[in-house]
């Protein structure tokens, strides 16, 4: 089961999958296996542990992927199409610009 803690950083159950690929850049993450912890805010705030492997995108401390994280969350709460459409080509024009795959239709 993967727990999304952030778009940058995945959690998965210890050898569950091998290959974890950034669902905005779509470079191979890097792994962390066995790791002992807490997973969530709330594991953390109750003290609870639990083995897992973390997968985190090689690009997550670079300017231009967390813009491209601002704007994907921005893009939830937009509501006309033409902002939307705005926002994709932005999107798209940062991550063309750093060699990785564009969206090709719809945030």
């Amino acid at each position: 089961m993967k727990r999304l803690i952030d778009i940058n950083l995945f959690n998965t159950e210890p050898g569950e999958k091998k290959v974890f690929f950034c669902q905005l850049c779509g470079l191979k993450c890097n792994t962390l296996r066995g790791q002992y912890g807490p997973t969530s805010f709330l594991q953390a705030m109750a003290h609870v542990k639990s083995r897992h492997d973390v997968h985190i995108c090689p690009n997550t401390e670079k300017v231009w992927h967390a813009e491209t994280v601002g704007l994907m969350g921005v893009s939830v709460w937009t509501r006309t199409r033409k902002e939307k459409i705005e926002l994709l080509e932005k999107l798209n024009s940062i991550l063309s610009k750093n060699g990785c795959e564009t969206f090709k239709d719809k945030l």
